[in-house]
């Protein structure tokens, strides 16, 4: 037992030697350091919802609402993540859908009974907690499943039980409240999304996508290709539509759905990838946008060539994410994902790929 003592103050000895050795600056760092509340979100997130008003000013749905603002290559989040209190929704509500419209912010919230709910925020910085305005939908009891802004037109994907089952339907404002138009009733599936090419309104429920040249005139099945199960749908306003698809990769289109190209998925082992949503572009040649996939991060897809490439760097968590959101602002680009958080980077608007020296950062 002596020796072991007299070894242990040996060592201690030694390791006071080493700090005498050092810059008092050691010391004065470790008096004066402050514990202090992290600025950053969880790393475990499900997101459902990313809007950028104004530029590098960013509101992100993930049960909680959070803002966060840009400056330099820092995001300051309001609130904090150590903050469970959701001081920006309704008292007792989940954000489950979010879409920026005009200058307000709509969200779509749920109660742990299951009463749905619309809400409106008309002031930035936008919160949803007393005295944010309720707006009623066109059928009452409807769960908000989604919201998308297009074209100058908000709509709604809804949720309505009809006896065991859910029905799903969508409807449309053009100024974000009542009246509202019931476009697409009693689907089987929820709709994934409404995007506008500039000549035509893309939606999809299923296996089924849907074009409008205009609403409230009807949307007509698209049955020119077998998409299988749609997940996503994007489009721009100088004509290109994206269809994300379970098993069948991805379609585009250049020409407003005249005819559409396709992508096989990639097979990751034995593992058919499937691909979530689409964004971009990512480069000023419109060339380059960017596609989540369900649990292998997220793929570049190029036009001109026909092909995807896949975010190569598994060393962060990004790699092996299900990358369900993606928002742009200038070069900035945002993705969040299905648990693993909200990632940011910088990409070259010249290549459309990562700006040099930069990488992704976990929010």
């Amino acid at each position: 037992m002596k020796s072991r003592h007299l070894r242990l103050l040996a060592l201690l000895s030694l390791s006071l030697a080493a700090l005498a050795a050092c810059s008092d600056a050691i010391y004065s760092t470790i008096e004066t350091e402050k514990k202090t509340a992290t600025n950053t979100l969880s790393q475990t997130l499900s997101v459902f919802g990313i809007a950028v008003s104004p530029a590098q000013t960013y509101y992100v749905a993930a049960g909680a609402i959070f803002q966060g603002v840009l400056s330099g290559s820092t995001v300051s989040w309001t609130p904090n993540a150590s903050d469970n209190s959701r001081p920006w929704n309704p008292s007792g509500l989940l954000c489950n859908a979010m879409a920026l419209f005009g200058s307000n912010l709509f969200g779509g919230f749920i109660a742990q009974d299951g009463t749905p709910s619309l809400y409106k925020s008309s002031a930035s910085p936008y919160s949803f907690a007393a005295g944010a305005t309720v707006v009623a939908t066109a059928s009452s009891g409807e769960q908000v499943t989604m919201l998308s802004a297009a074209n100058a037109n908000l709509f709604v994907g809804g949720a309505t039980l009809s006896g065991t089952n859910y029905v799903f339907e969508l409807e449309y404002s053009a100024t974000g409240v009542a009246p509202w138009t019931v476009l697409l009733p009693g689907q089987p599936y929820p709709f994934v999304g409404v995007a506008w090419d500039g000549t035509n309104y893309w939606t999809a429920s299923g296996s089924t996508l849907f074009q409008s040249p205009a609403v409230p005139t009807s949307f007509a099945s698209n049955a020119s290709q077998s998409w299988g199960t749609i997940n996503g749908v994007f489009a721009t306003a100088s004509g290109a539509v994206f269809v994300a698809t379970k098993t069948n990769g991805v379609y585009y289109s250049t020409n407003s759905g005249g005819t559409w190209a396709h992508i096989n998925p990639d097979v990751v082992g034995t593992a058919t990838v499937s691909y979530l949503t689409v964004a971009g572009p990512v480069d000023s040649g419109n060339d380059k946008y960017l596609v989540g996939s369900d649990g292998y991060g997220y793929y570049t897809l190029s036009i001109s060539a026909g092909t995807m490439s896949r975010f190569g760097d598994s060393t962060i968590a990004l790699y092996s994410a299900s990358v369900s959101r993606i928002a742009l602002d200038g070069s900035n680009v945002l993705m969040g994902t299905n648990g693993k958080g909200l990632w940011r980077a910088v990409f070259d608007p010249t290549t459309g790929a990562l700006a040099s020296g930069q990488s992704w950062i976990n929010e």
